[in-house]
């Protein structure tokens, strides 16, 4: 996964030393969308909010920069080619994804479909 320096500097600006959970749920009128929640890292209540889990818990990490990336191991393939980038629109700011296994958007672009993997 590459994330641009764009996109650091804009999560930064929101989050010093941020950790993120990234994911694929089932939705939209392409069937999938990214998800992305920032997590704090203080006091952990469970294995799913532990600020130090690894790969040994079911979670690959991607670190870049001071953000941390953590993505379920069954859902890794599709974000392991993929770049997260700041894209600006005018006065819009926001960061989208570029995946080469994506096979098509909707018109929106809030969903994707995928190539098999």
């Amino acid at each position: 996964m590459i994330v641009t320096k764009e996109a650091i500097e804009h999560i930064e600006s929101v989050e010093k030393d941020a950790i993120i959970l990234l994911g694929i749920k089932a939705s939209g009128c392409h069937g999938f969308e990214y998800e992305l929640t920032l997590k704090e890292k203080s006091a952990p209540s469970a294995v799913d909010d532990c600020a130090d889990v690894t790969s040994a818990y079911g979670w690959e990490t991607v670190q870049a920069d001071s953000i941390t990336f953590m993505i379920p191991k069954d859902q890794y393939m599709y974000f392991e080619k993929a770049t997260l980038d700041l894209h600006v629109d005018g006065f819009n700011k926001y960061l989208k994804w570029v995946n080469p296994l994506e096979a098509s958007q909707c018109g929106c672009g809030e969903s994707v479909t995928f190539f098999p993997v």
